[in-house]
């Protein structure tokens, strides 16, 4: 898909859809920390409208890609995967989340705090893959493991893309290979390219029909597709060493990539419910409750607000932070507390979570 284009088969909106979405817009494009990227933001208005309609329309199953190993794993970036996987699930998708080995126990415990919180039921294992079966859908964890070499990485994405069926790959707070010399940069100019492995390959693989990006400083994946603009508008230090060459078809730009997972996950309830779009007879295995989901003439619905409380509040956010934390997620700059980006977590984020809750009301 060029990267130039909007995402597939873009569908009329229902009336006030299109309001919402530049609510949540306007939530999270902020820049609060002062990275340097709120001149960019302009270039990423209506990008949820084409990332929900990317991620409908588009068949197949939905990798999430996250992590990044400071290290260890930084708060920023799992809240938000999880959160895309519930609302992805809700909206009756496959979705295997893949990570670094150094993301993986942050990742089962905010998994963990769903099921004890009675939202579903952890399966079986098998090898490095675990099974967590919730009542809104099916969702797979992977960890990526060790690879010696970005070849054996490709050879390893092309294996999970197979066995998975994967059609569509979101990275959220990835780190990638930088325009400069091909290396892996913390915002700090440091080199992680040793510690964070090579599952950025599974973004590079042709087969993807569809790739979505989340980043809050321009090292992510998918930053490139406003490389100039990065280059000659934005005020993040060293982004000539650090901006990540991998382009991508929508880029979400949002001043702590956790709120950029949030504000996707929200939006696509909202499309899904001014959305009508064919029914995929392969979806009808999930186990999806009659309180979320409507099943009508070959069409889908979600019903009412059921969904949101399930996808994304404060208090279920403060959970799995605190679990992730406790397993050993850090803050890059205070380390092991209830701070992501150098924010705590009541301070700054329960009340950003609240204004995207609100802005969809």
């Amino acid at each position: 898909m060029s990267t130039d284009t909007p995402a597939p088969h873009s569908v009329p909106l229902a009336d006030g859809v299109a309001d919402r979405y530049a609510a949540l817009e306007h939530v999270i494009q902020r820049d609060p920390g002062n990275r340097g990227i709120a001149p960019l933001f302009k270039y990423t208005h209506g990008a949820l409208k084409n990332a929900v309609s990317g991620l409908l329309q588009c068949e197949g199953t939905v990798a999430i890609l996250t992590g990044f190993n400071i290290p260890p794993q930084e708060t920023d970036g799992p809240s938000g995967a999880l959160a895309m996987a519930r609302a992805l699930s809700l909206v009756g998708k496959n979705v295997v989340v893949v990570c670094g080995s150094y993301c993986y126990p942050i990742l089962q415990a905010g998994i963990a705090v769903q099921y004890q919180d009675g939202t579903g039921a952890v399966g079986g294992s098998e090898g490095e893959k675990q099974t967590h079966t919730h009542i809104y859908g099916t969702m797979v964890l992977e960890d990526f493991g060790t690879r010696a070499t970005a070849a054996d990485g490709a050879v390893h994405a092309q294996q999970l893309i197979d066995r998975h069926k994967i059609q569509v790959v979101v990275s959220i707070e990835f780190v990638g290979p930088s325009i400069a010399d091909g290396k892996l940069y913390r915002m700090s100019g440091a080199d992680t390219t040793h510690l964070q492995g090579y599952a950025y390959t599974l973004f590079q693989e042709t087969g993807i029909k569809y790739r979505l990006s989340i980043g809050d400083g321009g090292n992510e994946l998918g930053c490139g597709k406003w490389r100039r603009e990065f280059w000659e508008e934005s005020t993040v230090p060293r982004i000539e060493q650090i901006l990540c060459a991998e382009t991508c078809d929508d880029l979400i730009l949002s001043g702590v990539s956790n709120w950029g997972g949030y504000a996707i996950a929200l939006a696509l309830l909202v499309g899904s419910m001014g959305m009508t779009h064919t029914h995929d007879p392969s979806l009808t295995d999930h186990t999806l409750t009659e309180r979320t989901l409507a099943w009508a003439g070959g069409s889908r619905r979600i019903t009412n607000t059921v969904g949101v409380a399930v996808v994304l509040s404060v208090e279920g956010e403060r959970r799995v932070l605190q679990a992730m934390v406790q397993a050993g997620a850090v803050d890059p700059r205070h380390g092991s507390v209830m701070m992501v980006d150098g924010m705590g977590f009541d301070d700054v984020h329960a009340h950003v979570i609240q204004e995207m809750v609100d802005a969809i009301s």
